[in-house]
């Protein structure tokens, strides 16, 4: 495993939690996304299907956007190869970076994913998997929940999984 340089940072990463309302929850995601991290609003949004990641590309690189923002959110009950889906998210930044030059940060929202009875914790993976590219500074983890949430069906043995990560990632220039 090949060391990572420690870099200094004097601006403060948090973690945050944004709860919205389930009815307009995801318009609420994105619209809080794009005040805080896309200064003039010019933004590149790529959603990918679960399992369609290690094939997904971007057609068209924005070499003028602030910001990438991938959507990677894996429906409750639907099975996927996330690993492969995590390798492929890495090769999307990675051609973003190549291409744009303007890009302040990149943010990535996912969720974790049930396999069974056990939770597999895709934020987590994406974080490991990320955490190689001395281009991007983790500044923020945010933790996401509908208000008042319905379970819409019985779920024995577990827990629903509601929540959602955004981690937003700054673009480190080299100098």
């Amino acid at each position: 495993m090949r060391k990572r340089k420690i870099l200094s940072n004097d601006k403060p990463e948090t973690t945050t939690v944004w709860i919205f309302p389930e009815d307009t929850f995801d318009d609420d995601i994105d619209r809080n996304v794009l005040r805080r991290y896309s200064a003039d609003n010019s933004f590149q949004e790529i959603a990918i299907a679960p399992g369609k990641a290690r094939t997904a590309s971007i057609a068209k690189i924005d070499e003028e956007s602030d910001l990438l923002y991938i959507k990677y959110v894996v429906p409750e009950k639907k099975q996927v190869n996330y690993t492969a889906d995590v390798h492929g998210i890495t090769k999307i930044i990675n051609t973003f970076l190549s291409k744009n030059k303007k890009a302040h940060y990149i943010t990535l929202q996912t969720c974790d994913i049930r396999t069974g009875k056990y939770i597999e914790p895709l934020a987590k993976m994406v974080l490991f998997e990320l955490q190689g590219m001395e281009r991007l500074w983790l500044k923020e983890i945010i933790i996401v929940v509908p208000e008042n949430h319905k379970v819409e069906h019985e779920v024995k043995d577990s827990y629903a999984i509601v929540h959602r990560y955004l981690m937003v990632y700054e673009v480190v220039r080299k100098k």
